[in-house]
C-alpha cells in the first residue's frame, strides 16, 4: 500500500518549526533527542503542553491530543508497553487516522500494526515508519559516554555492595518499596530507588500515589547507605546502567532494561492499583520480559547473583523490540526532512491487510449503545466477542 498519496505538495510550505507536544512529565523525556537532532538540522523547537497551540510541525505520545492543531502531525507510543491489555490492535481505541505519520520503535511493535491494519484507525493519512525507539539514543548514539557518566554519578553514589537491584514501580503502593527493602536487607545488595517523574499536575491526578512515595522513602535512614533515592529528573536509562537487576511491577521500564541487558523481576504477592481506595489486582507484568517470582526465589537469587556472570541471551529479544539503536532521532528527523521536500520516506510499514471501513460507522453504533449500558454488561458482551474468531483480533485479550 502507497502511502505516499497524501497532499504533499501542501508540505512545502511547512514552515521548520517543530512543537513536541506531552500530557505529563513523563512523555516529555521521550522527544529530548529528537529536539537535539532538530535544532541540528535547522529546526526551531520547543515543548508544549496547551494541545491547543497551533503549530507547524507537531509530534504527540499522549492519549489527549489535538493533532488537527498542526499542519503536520506525528504520533508515537508513550510506552513500549502500550494498551498491552488490548494487543494486537491498540488503535481501535487509541486512533491514529487522525495524525499524518505514525512512528513505531520496533519489529515487534511493527508486526502489531501490520496484523491490525484491516482496521480504518490504525492507518495514518501518510505513512507508519519503523524508526526505533528515540530513548535508546542516549545509550547507543554514544556508549563512551553513556558510560562515562554512569561510572561517574556510580562513583558519587559510593555503594557498599558489588551488585546493585534497581527498583522502579509502575504506581508506588500497598508498600511495594518497603517490601522490596525488608526482602533485601541481608543479601549484602545495594538497592537504587526511582519513582516517576511527577509534575505538580500528576500529584494531583495521583495524590495517593505522591503521598505513598513521601512516606515510603521518608522511612529510609542517612544510616543505610545500601539504599540510595535517585532524583525523579535522573533519566531512567542512566538508572538501568547503574543496577545489575531490575525490580517493577508492570512498568515499560522492563521493556528498556532490554537494552542494557538487565534481568527484572517483579513479585508474584505483588498488587496493581493507581491509589489507595480501587480493589488491587493481582501484577500481570508481559511474561516474555518480566521473571514473576515469590519472595524466596528472589532472595535466594540476588543472594547468590554472580555480576561477571552476566546475562545471556537477552539481546535477541532486545534487536526484536527496538530498532535503530542509536540512530533513532536521526530516522525521525529525516522524514520530517523528507516530508518538507516531498522526498521518499525510509522505513516504511506495509501491510497486505484489506482495510475494513465498515469498522467506523459500527462503532459510532456501538458507542451510541455503550453509552446506555452498564459496565459489568459491557465486559460481558466484550468477553462473549473476543472468543469469536473474526473478532478476537480488533478486541485483543479479554478484561
Amino acid at each position: 500500500m502507497n502511502y505516499q498519496n497524501k497532499e504533499a505538495s501542501n508540505l512545502k510550505n511547512i514552515k521548520r518549526e517543530i512543537t513536541f507536544f506531552y500530557d505529563e512529565a513523563v512523555e516529555k523525556v521521550h522527544w529530548g533527542h529528537v529536539k537535539l537532532e532538530a535544532i541540528q538540522r535547522g529546526y526551531s523547537t520547543c515543548f508544549s503542553k496547551n494541545m491547543d497551540q497551533k503549530a507547524e510541525i507537531g509530534f504527540y505520545c499522549s492519549d489527549n491530543n489535538k493533532p488537527e492543531n498542526s499542519k503536520l502531525s506525528f504520533v508515537m507510543l508513550h510506552g513500549m508497553d502500550q494498551g498491552r491489555t488490548r494487543w494486537p490492535n491498540i488503535w481501535r481505541d487509541w486512533p491514529w487516522n487522525k495524525f499524518d505519520i505514525g512512528l513505531l520503535p520496533g519489529k515487534t511493535w511493527s508486526e502489531r500494526w501490520k496484523n491490525s491494519a484491516f482496521d480504518p484507525y490504525a492507518h495514518p493519512k501518510i505513512a507508519v515508519c519503523e524508526v526505533g525507539s528515540p530513548k535508546a539514543d542516549e545509550i547507543f548514539a554514544n556508549k563512551y559516554l553513556f558510560q562515562e557518566k554512569v561510572d561517574e554519578i556510580a562513583r558519587e553514589l559510593n555503594l557498599p555492595f558489588d551488585k546493585t537491584v534497581l527498583y522502579a514501580p509502575s504506581f508506588e503502593t500497598d508498600n511495594k518499596q518497603k517490601d522490596i527493602i525488608d526482602l533485601l536487607q541481608s543479601t549484602k545488595t545495594n538497592i537504587l530507588i526511582k519513582h516517576w517523574l511527577i509534575s505538580d499536575d500528576d500529584k494531583k491526578s495521583f495524590p495517593d500515589v505522591w503521598t505513598n512515595i513521601q512516606n515510603a522513602c521518608k522511612d529510609i535512614s542517612d544510616h543505610q547507605t545500601h539504599i540510595r533515592i535517585l532524583s525523579p529528573e535522573m533519566s531512567i536509562m542512566t538508572c538501568l546502567g547503574l543496577c545489575d537487576v531490575l525490580v517493577t511491577d508492570e512498568s515499560s521500564v522492563a521493556y528498556e532494561a532490554l537494552l542494557l541487558n538487565r534481568e527484572v523481576f517483579t513479585l508474584k504477592n505483588w498488587m496493581m492499583r493507581t491509589n489507595n481506595v480501587d480493589e488491587p489486582r493481582p501484577v500481570d507484568p508481559p511474561s516474555d520480559i518480566v521473571n514473576k517470582v515469590d519472595r524466596e526465589e528472589l532472595k535466594e537469587f540476588m543472594t547468590k547473583y554472580n555480576k561477571k556472570a552476566g546475562v545471556s541471551g537477552m539481546n535477541t529479544k532486545r534487536d526484536d523490540v527496538f530498532s535503530h539503536l542509536g540512530s533513532s532521532s536521526e530516522k525521525i528527523i529525516d522524514i520530517v526532512d523528507a516530508a518538507l521536500i516531498g522526498d521518499e520516506f525510509q522505513n516504511i510499514v506495509v501491510s497486505n491487510k484489506k482495510v475494513k471501513k465498515w469498522l467506523i460507522p459500527i462503532r459510532f453504533i456501538a458507542k451510541t449503545v455503550s453509552s446506555i449500558l452498564t459496565e459489568t454488561l459491557k465486559i460481558q458482551i466484550r468477553n462473549f466477542l473476543i472468543h469469536k474468531k473474526f473478532m478476537g483480533s480488533y478486541f485483543g485479550k479479554s478484561s
